[in-house]
């Protein structure tokens, strides 16, 4: 490979209830890649059934009918012992998350890109154990995981390239910001530091399994007590 030869990398979110994959179009701009369904998100559930793997919307239709074959929310057992048998053959949640990491590559494949080398965000909060299984997850759909990278760095970075730079493309000043990352299932804040250096996470609080807006109070206060 050449010097001059640009490997193309897709970012991944790897979400609790939802998921999505993107790259960065010729334009420079983000492109959200759609799912085998044309959908931009993909739910991050799982079916299984006789004749197959049911993943994203059609599997969340199928619970109703066969909640045991069902599986969803399963980012919150991610680096745990979790396991479940599904028609015959145990699975974990790296296996289970491999299964929609699978499906949103197909999607990308249908639209005509080679999917290889990818990122993929995790919460700031996750341990070793949870980012290891992250990666293993990609790793298991065949996917060469370059990075897992802490979901407020991502949007941290993407903040600071489009406010903090001059002509040169760099940083003039220090400054810390809060990003609050509202999932459907999981909920966090995290104080981030974006410098000449670059950017980094300060404190970080968040949990599991509180998503929406009853969250908030409890990780915004436990995060700033820490940063304090």
């Amino acid at each position: 490979m050449s010097e001059n030869t640009k490997i193309k990398v897709y970012g991944i979110d790897l979400g609790t209830t939802y998921s999505a994959i993107s790259h960065v179009g010729d334009s420079g701009n983000v492109e959200i890649i759609n799912n085998p369904d044309g959908g931009s998100i993909t739910a991050s559930a799982v079916f299984f059934e006789d004749g197959g793997i049911v993943v994203g919307e059609g599997a969340k239709e199928s619970a109703y009918t066969d909640p045991d074959n069902f599986v969803h929310l399963i980012k919150r057992e991610m680096g745990t012992t979790w396991r479940k048998t599904f028609l015959d053959k145990e699975h974990s949640p790296e296996s289970i998350s491999s299964l929609i990491l699978k499906y949103m590559v197909k999607g990308a494949e249908m639209s005509g890109h080679e999917v290889k080398d990818v990122v993929i965000t995790c919460p700031a909060y996750f341990n070793e154990a949870e980012r290891m299984a992250t990666k293993a997850a990609g790793e298991l759909a065949k996917l060469n995981v370059l990075a897992v990278v802490d979901e407020p760095i991502a949007a941290a970075i993407s903040y600071g390239m489009g406010i903090t730079g001059n002509d040169q493309g760099e940083t003039q000043e220090t400054r810390q910001i809060i990003v609050y990352d509202l999932g459907g299932g999981t909920f966090d804040v995290t104080v981030v530091e974006i410098s000449p250096k670059g950017v980094k996470v300060i404190c970080s609080d968040g949990d599991h399994k509180l998503g929406g807006l009853t969250g908030m109070p409890l990780c915004v206060t436990c995060c700033l007590k820490s940063f304090s």
